[in-house]
């Protein structure tokens, strides 16, 4: 039996050359719930364009109210958000969440699934977890403080350009992966370098395993 959910989209990430969608859910008493990832039945769980759509063909931005239909929960052991889409029916947009009242929709973590290790690389703490350390949840909204936008040349793949979200959370410095298509597009058709963007709320991700550790990855880009 297939259910609805109305969800606050936070991310509507690359993946796979589909997409990867995730927000939480908006509830009747308009409080905040649980994270909520819409996922296929793929081997790598990504959304194709179509499904990941609304009827007129446009993609949920940030901060959209999707309802959302469902087939069933779909946990995984590193990502417990998990639903499984029923894509006989289009995503429909029903509102907006206003940026001057995001503060009930942030987590507060102490830190993004850092290890007892603590490793970290120059500055920045490590943009990978082991698996098996990685606990159930691998979503986080949060406001972080000084985000700017590296731009490099991608070292196996000269010709295209990579862009990494570079910020304070808490004490801690972090440079991750983009995959929030909107901004890549914008930044990867600069010159290499550092762009600074300021403060800003972002949802940061695990991506799924690959050879036994999980990329920490910025999903999701809202500026303040």
């Amino acid at each position: 039996m297939s259910y609805m959910e109305l969800v606050a989209c936070f991310a509507n990430s690359r993946k796979m050359g589909g997409r990867c969608i995730a927000g939480k859910v908006l509830r009747e008493d308009g409080g905040v719930g649980c994270w909520i990832r819409p996922v296929s039945s793929r081997d790598t769980h990504e959304l194709s364009q179509e499904s990941a759509s609304y009827a007129d063909g446009s993609e949920p931005e940030l901060l959209d109210i999707v309802a959302i239909t469902l087939r069933r929960p779909e946990p995984l052991p590193r990502q417990e958000e998990n639903h499984l889409l029923d894509d006989e029916y289009f995503l429909e947009k029903r509102g907006r969440v206003v940026l001057q009242d995001i503060d009930p929709w942030l987590d507060r973590p102490d830190g993004l699934w850092l290890t007892p290790e603590g490793k970290r690389f120059g500055p920045y703490e490590s943009a990978r977890v082991p698996e098996a350390y990685a606990g159930g949840e691998s979503l986080y909204l949060v406001r972080v403080a000084g985000l700017e936008m590296h731009v490099a040349a991608d070292q196996r793949h000269p010709q295209r350009k990579r862009v990494k979200g570079s910020f304070l959370y808490g004490d801690r410095h972090y440079l991750l992966p983009v995959t929030d298509p909107k901004i890549e597009r914008e930044y990867a058709g600069r010159h290499d370098g550092d762009y600074r963007i300021g403060d800003a709320v972002l949802c940061v991700s695990l991506g799924d395993p690959l050879n036994g550790e999980l990329y920490k990855l910025v999903a999701g880009v809202i500026v303040l």
